[in-house]
């Protein structure tokens, strides 16, 4: 059985780029389209709620 493998891209403001990230993206081997990038403040961040919703939304989970 064969797992799909994701990638979470992270950059704390509008400025910054997430480039060096996404190469390492592509040196693990994560397709594109499982790379979910995020470009916002730490201040007002929710880490566990955007990974839920990042999940929910590539991994067929239904939201409640």
């Amino acid at each position: 059985m064969s797992s799909a493998v994701y990638g979470y891209v992270r950059v704390s403001t509008q400025c910054q780029h997430e480039d060096r990230q996404m190469i390492a993206m592509e040196e693990m081997d994560v397709p594109k389209q499982n790379i979910y990038v995020d470009k916002q403040s730490g201040k007002d961040f929710d880490k566990a709620e955007v990974l839920y919703y990042y999940l929910c939304e590539y991994s067929n989970i239904e939201k409640p």
